[in-house]
C-alpha cells in the first residue's frame, strides 16, 4: 500500500470486522483506482504500487462488454450495492465482488470463494439481500448530522418522495421496544465502525406493524477517521412474518405432540397393567379348569396388546425428524425382515441405497410393510425391496389393493382381514410424513401391491 491510502484500507479493515483475507479496491467516479490492499492483488495477480493511479478495467482484462461492467456500471449509476463472480484466471481462482457506491466513487470487496464454489459465511452480511427495485439505501453525514435517503426508504415508510426525513424522525418509526436495539447499534457503528444487520419493526400511523431490514457500515476519510454512516434498508414483513407463522406452527405441533405421547403413556400403563392382570388370571384359569374358550380368550387378549403396542407407535411415529443419519437400505431391510415372522416368504432385496433417515423408525417402517404383505399375500408372498430415482419401493405379488381403497388404507383403524389392527399402515404414513417423504400406493408388476416412498434425502 502506498500514500495516504493505507490508513483509509486499514481502517476499513479493522473497524468493519472484514477478514484481513479479503481484497478491497476503491475507485474514484472516472474508475480509477485510488487504494488497492495487498489481498486484492494477490487475488489479481498484479502489485499494489501498480495498482494505485491505473483504470480499474486494467485489474480486470476482457470485462468489456461483461457482466463484471455491467454490475460496476449500473451500481456507480443507481447508488445501489451489486455483486458478480470474476475468474482471475492468473491465479486459477474465482472471485465474489461486492461493489458498494458512494458519491466519490466505489469500494469493492473481494472475497476468494471456497473450494466447492460457496461464498464464505461472512459475505451475505455486505451483499444484504440485493436486489435492486426493492432495496433502499440511506447515508447520515456526521459533521452535518444530516440523513439522506433513497425514494424506496420513503416508499416503505408512505411518505412522499420528496420527504426532508430527519434522522430522529426516522428513528421514530421503528417500534418502542426496537428503538434502543436500533440506536445502540449505531452508537456502536459510530464510535467504533461495528457493522450491523438487523432485522426490526416499523409502526405506521394506524398502528400497522410491518418488519425491515437494515444494515450499517461506516466511511473513512483518508486519515482513518469514520465520517459517515450509511447501509440498505427494506421491507421484509411477508418473509418475516411467514417466519413467525411457522414459528408457531411448531411450538403449537410440539405442544400437541407432547400432549399426545403424555395421552398415550398414560392410556397404554393403565391397559397394560389390566391386561396383564387378565393374562396371568387366564394362566391360573388353565391350570386348574380345561376349557375351549381359553384359546378364544387368549387371541383377544393378544389382539389387545397388539392394538396397545400399536396406537403408541402412532403416537410416537408421527413426531418430525430433526436429525436423519445416513441409514443403508439393505441393512435396515435385513434386520426388519428377522424381527417378522415369515414363514415361507421370500424376500428380494438387490439395490444399495444410502438415505437419509430416523433409524429405529425406517426399521418399524419396514417391519410393518413386510408384515403388511405377509398378511394380505400369504405364507409364500414374494416380497421386492429396491431403489427409485428419489426414494426406494416395497412390493409383492399378492392380491394387490383394489384403486378405490388405496387411500382409505392409510386410516387409522381401516382393515379387510379379521386378524389386522388397522394401524398398521397409517403407521406407515406417520413415519413418512415425519420425514417429510411422499407415500402411495401403486400395482406392482406381478399384479400386487407396491409401495413408493419418494422425495427421500439421499446420505
Amino acid at each position: 500500500m502506498t500514500g495516504g491510502t493505507d490508513s483509509r484500507i486499514h481502517s476499513f479493515y479493522t473497524k468493519t470486522s472484514r477478514p484481513l483475507s479479503d481484497g478491497l479496491i476503491q475507485t474514484d467516479t472516472d474508475f480509477e483506482v485510488v487504494a488497492c490492499n495487498s489481498a486484492a492483488s494477490q487475488l489479481l495477480q498484479t502489485i499494489d504500487t501498480q495498482c494505485i493511479g491505473t483504470s480499474l478495467w486494467t485489474l480486470f482484462p476482457d470485462s468489456r462488454g461483461t457482466i463484471a461492467q455491467t454490475e460496476i456500471e449500473t451500481a456507480l449509476e443507481s447508488q445501489q450495492q451489486r455483486s458478480f463472480k470474476w475468474y482471475a484466471g492468473e491465479s486459477q481462482t474465482w472471485v465474489e465482488v461486492l461493489v458498494f457506491p458512494s458519491i466519490d466513487g466505489l469500494t469493492l470487496v473481494l472475497t476468494k470463494l471456497r473450494s466447492d464454489g460457496r461464498r464464505h459465511r461472512n459475505i451475505d452480511l455486505y451483499k444484504s439481500e440485493l436486489e435492486p427495485a426493492s432495496v433502499g439505501g440511506w447515508k447520515i453525514d456526521l459533521p452535518s448530522e444530516t440523513l439522506h435517503v433513497s425514494e424506496e426508504v420513503l416508499r416503505i415508510r408512505g411518505l412522499p418522495a420528496d420527504y426532508d426525513l430527519t434522522i430522529e424522525e426516522g428513528i421514530q418509526f421503528y417500534h418502542p421496544e426496537d428503538r434502543r436495539i436500533l440506536t445502540a447499534a449505531v452508537d456502536r457503528l459510530k464510535n467504533g465502525g461495528e457493522t450491523y444487520d438487523l432485522e426490526l419493526r416499523e409502526v405506521r400511523e394506524n398502528g400497522d406493524i410491518y418488519w425491515v431490514r437494515t444494515t450499517g457500515i461506516a466511511d473513512y476519510n483518508e486519515s482513518g477517521e469514520i465520517i459517515a454512516l450509511r447501509g440498505v434498508y427494506r421491507d421484509i414483513t411477508e418473509r418475516k412474518e411467514s417466519e413467525l407463522e411457522l414459528q408457531r406452527k411448531t411450538r403449537e405441533l410440539a405442544r400437541q405432540n407432547e400432549r399426545l405421547d403424555n395421552f398415550a403413556n398414560v392410556i397404554t400403563h393403565d391397559l397394560r397393567n389390566r391386561l396383564n392382570v387378565a393374562q396371568g388370571r387366564l394362566g391360573l384359569a388353565r391350570e386348574q379348569l380345561e376349557s375351549e374358550h381359553f384359546d378364544v380368550i387368549e387371541r383377544s387378549l393378544s389382539r389387545m396388546q397388539t392394538l396397545i403396542e400399536e396406537v403408541l407407535d402412532l403416537a410416537r411415529h408421527g413426531k418430525a425428524v430433526h436429525n436423519p443419519a445416513p441409514v443403508e437400505l439393505t441393512v435396515i431391510v435385513q434386520q426388519s425382515w428377522e424381527a417378522v415372522e415369515t414363514a415361507g416368504a421370500q424376500l428380494i432385496s438387490q439395490d444399495r441405497l444410502t438415505i437419509l433417515a430416523d433409524r429405529n423408525r425406517m426399521k418399524q417402517l419396514f417391519e410393518n410393510l413386510i408384515r403388511n404383505a405377509i398378511e394380505h399375500g400369504g405364507e409364500d408372498v414374494t416380497v421386492t425391496i429396491g431403489a427409485l430415482d428419489d426414494g426406494f419401493f416395497v412390493e409383492d405379488n399378492g392380491p394387490g389393493i383394489p384403486v378405490n381403497e388405496r387411500e382409505q388404507v392409510f386410516e387409522s383403524g381401516y382393515t379387510t382381514s379379521s386378524s389386522g389392527t388397522g394401524f398398521g399402515l397409517a403407521i406407515i404414513k406417520e413415519i413418512a410424513d415425519a420425514h417429510h417423504w411422499n407415500v402411495q400406493i401403486t400395482e406392482s408388476s406381478g399384479g400386487g401391491t407396491r409401495f413408493e416412498c419418494t422425495g427421500v434425502e439421499m446420505g
